[in-house]
């Protein structure tokens, strides 16, 4: 969890306007802690409530480091980045950990963080959420027009024949415009993978999950 929200913390840090350590730390607190509750925001405003503002950036990252070291359960966490992901990117949920998006013909779908779910949850949860977009792709008029499924994720990049096992065909590297827009915080390689309408209907509207 350390190196993934060093990274976060560090494109957040490297976006906002005002870098004063007060500024940046309600911002982190507004934008992540406040969904792991009241509690643990009360906690991190105390842990953090000496910080001068005048405290070097690398000290302060590592301040909440620390914090989050010691007060905030990971799987906890990950979720709250899921959560996080599924909003900033305005995406559709279809389960837990994927969601998409459509424009000019295409269903973008995006798989949120999921490292601290067991690999064959995370593949029931992958295949389940693409029975669901198939079920709505066949279904709903407004996604009537989607001609093409593409898949964007660290997982195709790491794991090329999972995703060719679902049926994907693998396309590469992502584009630096794509990057900025949806994965500003990693910095792991993302790739694409596609699929066709007529092939994408075939294998998931009957597929036996």
């Amino acid at each position: 969890m350390r190196e993934r929200l060093l990274a976060s913390l560090q494109a957040m840090h490297d976006g906002l306007p005002e870098k004063t350590a007060r500024a940046f730390i309600e911002f982190v607190k507004d934008r992540l802690v406040s969904d792991l509750g009241t509690e643990v925001g009360d906690e991190f405003a105390e842990h953090l409530a000496y910080v001068k503002d005048d405290q070097s950036r690398d000290d302060l990252l590592n301040n909440i480091l620390d914090f989050f070291a010691k007060h905030v359960d990971p799987d906890k966490f990950e979720a709250v980045e899921r959560k996080k992901f599924v909003e900033r990117g305005n995406f559709i949920p279809l389960n837990e950990i994927l969601s998409f998006g459509a424009d000019d013909g295409v269903a973008h779908i995006h798989l949120a963080p999921a490292r601290a779910i067991a690999p064959e949850k995370r593949m029931q949860l992958l295949n389940g959420g693409l029975r669901e977009l198939a079920l709505r792709m066949n279904t709903d008029e407004q996604l009537s027009e989607i001609s093409r499924v593409k898949a964007t994720s660290w997982i195709v990049a790491k794991m090329p024949s999972i995703i060719e096992s679902l049926g994907f065909h693998i396309d590469g590297p992502i584009d630096d415009e794509i990057r900025r827009l949806y994965f500003p915080d990693q910095k792991g390689e993302i790739w694409e993978a596609h699929m066709d309408r007529k092939e994408f209907l075939e294998i998931y509207l009957d597929k036996d999950l």
